[in-house]
């Protein structure tokens, strides 16, 4: 999950403009209030390499740009006084939110959809799961959407639907449960 002031993170942008079917999750901002989480500057999946080495002899650990502590090889702001020297140093960025647990969602969230398509896909999804939040189409003009990638996603999200327990044939986000 990333912590954003501005909705179009450059990921985002980047897998919507290769086709990429993809859906954004607005979430309250007071969902953290009951949730343990630390704040890390770095995208965790692409510094792998670095998790790998343990911690970079290039970033030490300070109040705004996160500490390292046991089990954690990228530095995270973890004290609410590190946090708040995160946010006001990294504004600008994308800040990935590390949940320690599960996030309580509320009806309160809102599915973003940048195409048509992918908006009538996720209303059937949560209709079928019984799930009361709201979808908002926000036309994005930057995603040629691909019918390969599409399909390979609505296949997915059909079979997930039928087998609830199956879990994914490689894609990657095989591992969000």
């Amino acid at each position: 999950m990333f912590l954003t002031l501005t909705p179009e993170t450059p990921l985002l942008l980047a897998k919507r403009e290769r086709g990429f079917p993809h859906i954004r999750f607005d979430i309250p901002v007071s969902v953290l209030e009951s949730v343990e989480f630390d704040l890390c500057r770095f995208n965790v999946a692409r510094n792998r390499s670095n998790q790998r080495r343990g911690p970079s002899p290039t970033v030490s650990g300070n109040q705004s740009d996160g500490r390292y502590y046991p089990g954690k090889r990228l530095p995270v702001a973890r004290l609410l006084a590190d946090k708040q020297a995160m946010l006001k140093k990294h504004s600008a960025k994308s800040i990935e939110v590390q949940v320690k647990d599960r996030v309580p969602l509320s009806d309160s969230v809102v599915v973003a959809c940048f195409s048509e398509a992918d908006k009538e896909l996720a209303d059937q999804i949560l209709s079928k799961v019984e799930c009361r939040w709201k979808t908002a189409l926000q036309i994005a003009n930057n995603y040629p959407r691909s019918e390969r990638y599409a399909a390979q996603v609505e296949a997915y999200c059909r079979r997930a639907l039928l087998e609830p327990g199956w879990r994914g044939d490689g894609l990657e986000f095989d591992r969000f449960s």
